[in-house]
């Protein structure tokens, strides 16, 4: 046996506990009664004993549900601080939600462990899969200054803490811990041998501890308590130094000064498994992710702010829960069992129901000051612009066609779309003010709007080839070959794509066909349909081609049937120019990456990279509904999965990872057969993504307005604007009440210094700052 080292070993009984996982919610929940009831009885008989529960309170609020009386208990130990809960709501993937998600499920978590006695401080993230830009300044704007992560430390690293800075400067003491949340739960698989296996681990980890205390983590995945752990302690006596602690107690007595230094995401596979696969498995659930959210973030909740008879709390309240509770990193990732999947999917649609119908109560509200035979039009953006909408009208008979006026007389063209009875449909261009609304009238046109067989707006040009493939022309560049499909096999899981040695791609459709749909000048529109053959399986592609009257991108949607399991679909851009590095929106930052990643942990370190609101490289941005996995190909090339079919949680003898990663369960609904429809944007441009405006795109193709017939006898004020937000580069991530206050919060989300004004009032924002602001709110009547 080595010589006892002389680190002292700070051992923390601990739990990680998935909420659901590879068994469904209510299955887990039955576990974990049984472990909290024998955990509080442990603690109140044995005062020695001390248990961190994991990080997430939904766990404490899971097991209250069943057994409310032991609240006064859990309370008395979270006092005593010998059980330790929080500060998260749910243990959350931060890459796969939205930054505001992971604001609220902090602010959820802190809020509800201090009404059980105090939440842990301490930005606790042991299991994600990797750690987004910006979260040192979320934890910082939430108060707290450390934090503890496993996965995505870089190899550059090589202490157990390190300063970690997000883009805006902001700084937290982070404590990593080498060989994961469970370094020391096998100490005691063997008690007989506790003292050598002490120190066997303070050997192993003495390169990153050097002499200083080991933080070692006695737990894993749904660990129990164990009764006997202070009594073998105390018999280990002098031969080894270990004391029993929690989180908080060991990081009391950390240093913070000299340590190494990292500024960003932390996405790095040197040390241990990133499971970067999981941003492609169940597309359909990272859809439902942004729906909901989006509906609550920059509909249900502006729109009710501004224009709601009464703050609707308790609805809110329940919408963002269910995201929340979505939001675990096992559940949102679709590395679960097929149950649990079809429950996050129930819960999105309960979340986008409630937003979408508080939406609709806030326009309507609105629409009480347009008078009927007029549209109600109401934009989301706090910035005045137009958008396409749509609208039904009863048309006179004898109209040849139809246009839109506006409040102040202006007339702009209506597309006619369709036509049944007396009733039309129309598409037109319509300006709208900031977080406000407009009117439009149906105006007689004498003359039909000019059709044509070319898509172009004067913006963007797009030509077809005789492959189906595309050509784009405008922002001064040309790109050619645009949605080449690529399908190839996956024999992989849901943590990690991997490809058989003999994989055969195929690329060439053997068919292919084009229909137009819409001929301007509002919106061109046409289909591409192309066949392919897909593992023996005649497959139909139909690519829809959108252009709109001044947008200068192109929308596309690619739609299909999907007939085969164990494969993967992608989307091919080649890039108007070869680039070295792209940059991806998500969580309240743009992240610039390189064409490679870092490995090492016996994972193979693709450089597939998740992006929330765009990508952008060589010249072109994507605009994306919701989070994608992408792929810049050799400089030359931006590759987007739009589809992954997998069959297995985990798959042993993955082929790109040497360590198991789950268990070994089957998912036949993750091979995604049926039909598929992904929607995304392209934007080609010159100069940089800043100087290009590329959020503001994203802005514009992310949020559509809403319209609803006018309600009232004359039109009272038949246009107005809500909250008007400039500044470049500035976006709006949130508006919502707080009692008698209006709480906004915006990010620059640039490298430069931005004045930002909201309402009037003037702020400074710092590069990459997030900074919340009460705008005044304006005085309510029957109508406001």
């Amino acid at each position: 046996m080595p010589a006892p080292s002389s680190n002292p070993v700070q051992l923390v009984p601990h739990t990680h506990w998935d909420r659901e996982w590879y068994l469904p919610f209510q299955s887990f929940r039955l576990k974990l009664v049984g472990l909290v009831d024998r955990l509080l009885d442990l603690l109140e008989d044995d005062s020695r004993y001390v248990f961190t529960l994991d990080g997430q309170l939904s766990v404490v609020d899971d097991y209250l549900e069943v057994r409310p009386e032991a609240a006064p208990r859990i309370r008395a130990l979270v006092d005593e601080g010998r059980l330790v809960v929080g500060p998260w709501f749910t243990l959350v993937d931060e890459f796969l939600v939205s930054g505001e998600t992971i604001v609220r499920n902090l602010e959820h978590g802190l809020a509800r462990g201090d009404e059980l006695g105090g939440a842990m401080r301490i930005g606790y993230l042991p299991d994600m899969f990797g750690h987004v830009a910006q979260m040192p300044q979320i934890l910082r704007l939430a108060g707290i200054e450390q934090a503890v992560v496993w996965r995505g430390v870089p190899a550059a690293i090589d202490r157990h803490a390190f300063t970690w800075e997000a883009p805006d400067g902001s700084v937290v003491r982070t404590e990593y811990l080498p060989r994961g949340y469970g370094n020391a739960g096998h100490v005691l698989a063997h008690p007989e041998r506790l003292v050598d296996e002490v120190v066997a681990l303070q050997e192993a980890l003495r390169p990153f501890y050097g002499d200083d205390p080991l933080l070692a983590m006695y737990g894993n995945d749904h660990t129990e308590p164990d009764p006997g752990l202070p009594d073998l302690i105390e018999a280990a006596g002098e031969q080894v130094q270990i004391e029993l602690t929690t989180v908080p107690g060991y990081l009391e007595q950390a240093e913070g000064d000299g340590l190494p230094r990292w500024q960003g995401e932390l996405r790095s596979g040197a040390r241990a498994n990133l499971l970067m696969g999981v941003t492609s498995a169940r597309i359909d659930l990272k859809a439902a992710c942004a729906r909901a959210e989006r509906g609550l973030e920059r509909y249900a909740e502006p729109l009710q702010a501004l224009y709601g008879a009464r703050w609707p709390e308790r609805s809110l309240d329940l919408a963002w829960r269910r995201v929340l509770e979505n939001s675990a990193h096992d559940s949102i990732c679709g590395c679960s069992a097929d149950e649990v999947s079809a429950q996050v999917l129930v819960r999105y649609a309960e979340a986008e129901q409630i937003a979408a119908g508080l939406a609709t109560a806030a326009v309507e509200r609105v629409a009480q000051r347009v008078e009927r035979g007029s549209i109600a039009v109401v934009n989301p953006s706090p910035r005045t612009r137009t958008d396409l909408i749509e609208i039904e009208l009863p048309i006179p008979e004898e109209w040849k066609a139809a246009a839109l006026e506006l409040p102040d007389g202006n007339v702009v063209p209506a597309q006619e779309t369709a036509r049944k009875g007396d009733t039309r449909s129309f598409v037109g261009m319509v300006p709208a003010p900031p977080l406000g609304w407009t009117s439009v009238r149906p105006v007689r046109a004498e003359v039909l709007p000019e059709e044509t067989d070319s898509l172009s707006n004067g913006l963007l040009e797009v030509r077809l080839a005789p492959d189906g493939t595309l050509e784009l022309e405008g922002g001064s560049r040309r790109l050619r070959g645009v949605g080449r499909l690529v399908d190839g096999l996956d024999v992989g899981d849901s943590y990690n794509y991997a490809p058989p040695p003999d994989d055969v791609e195929v690329d060439e459709p053997g068919d292919v066909r084009v229909d137009f749909l819409a001929r301007g000048p509002v919106r061109w529109e046409l289909v591409v349909l192309r066949t392919y053959r897909w593992q023996g399986e005649s497959v139909e592609v139909a690519m829809q081609v959108e252009l709109r009257a001044g947008e200068p991108f192109c929308r596309l949607r690619v739609s299909f049937d999907n007939p085969c399991r164990n494969h993967r679909l992608r989307f091919q851009i080649p890039l108007p120019e070869r680039t070295k590095a792209s940059a991806a929106e998500g969580q309240f930052a743009v992240v610039e990456r390189g064409l490679e990643n870092e490995g090492g942990h016996g994972e193979v370190p693709l450089p597939t990279f998740p992006a929330r609101g765009f990508v952008d490289a060589g010249g072109v941005a994507v605009l994306l509904d919701h989070v994608m996995e992408y792929e810049v190909v050799e400089g030359r090339e931006l590759a987007l999965t739009l589809l992954r079919s997998i069959g297995l949680i985990s798959r042993p003898d993955n082929p790109y990872r040497e360590v198991n990663a789950g268990p070994e369960l089957a998912l036949p609904a993750a091979q995604c057969l049926g039909p598929w429809s992904i929607g995304f944007a392209l934007f080609p441009h010159s100069g940089s993504w800043v100087e290009a405006g590329v959020l503001e795109r994203m802005e514009a193709y992310q949020h559509r307005f809403l319209t609803a017939p006018g309600q009232g006898r004359q039109a009272t004020v038949p246009e107005g604007a809500g909250l008007e937000l400039t500044g470049d580069g500035v976006i709006f991530s949130a508006l919502r009440r707080r009692g008698d206050q209006l709480e906004a919060r915006v990010v620059n989300q640039t490298a430069e210094p931005r004045t930002a004004t909201l309402a009037g009032q003037a702020v400074v924002l710092r590069p990459w700052e997030i900074k919340s602001l009460q705008p005044e709110l304006a005085p309510r009547d029957d109508h406001s």
